[in-house]
């Protein structure tokens, strides 16, 4: 008997099974790193006026997939969160211990990002990054999981990318500043 399409796509996710109790993943659950890798994702909740997509735009993680730095972390999903001050939105920070992802909200500033050049966004953007998770990183201590090697690869990773030689590659494809403003 299958099960009904209400119960398939709230659990499709968790990869949940009838009977395991629902909030059991699946062994074979394609959402769900079953080995030692590394998975980064950097998502953004944005105004369009902030220029963050084409700051983000030089970012490519896939140089972490090969990296091992134990069982207890296997994938960490930042969301660069540039909205209105006036929202105030809070910074939300989640570990999902089935998965092993922890979820981490950069909380960025949107009036210097909508004034600043390129090279200043993809500058504040990398110290953001690296502060805001060294910050959650320290306080959580994830147990089995090399939290300073991986500090120290992300680091290395995002310098280069965001303030190195080829950072500026794509800046004749974006305006400095939204017109209006």
């Amino acid at each position: 008997m299958r099960p009904p399409l209400s119960w398939l796509t709230s659990n499709v996710r968790t990869g949940a099974e009838p009977g395991n109790g629902g909030n059991r993943p699946r062994a074979d659950c394609p959402f769900i790193n079953q080995n030692d890798t590394m998975n980064v994702n950097l998502l953004a909740d944005m105004n369009w006026e902030s220029k963050l997509d084409h700051a983000m735009r030089v970012v490519d993680f896939n140089s972490l997939i090969d990296a091992d730095y134990g069982p207890g972390l296997s994938k960490l999903t930042l969301a660069a969160i540039c909205r209105d001050p006036a929202l105030e939105f809070k910074q939300r920070v989640r570990l999902v211990t089935a998965t092993r992802t922890l979820y981490i909200d950069v909380m960025l500033d949107l009036p210097f990002f909508v004034k600043a050049k390129h090279r200043e966004r993809r500058a504040t953007l990398y110290e953001q990054l690296m502060t805001q998770v060294r910050k959650v990183l320290e306080k959580r201590r994830i147990k089995d999981f090399d939290s300073k090697r991986f500090l120290q690869d992300l680091d290395d990773l995002l310098i280069e990318q965001l303030t190195g030689e080829g950072s500026s590659r794509f800046d004749s494809l974006c305006l400095e500043r939204a017109t209006g403003f």
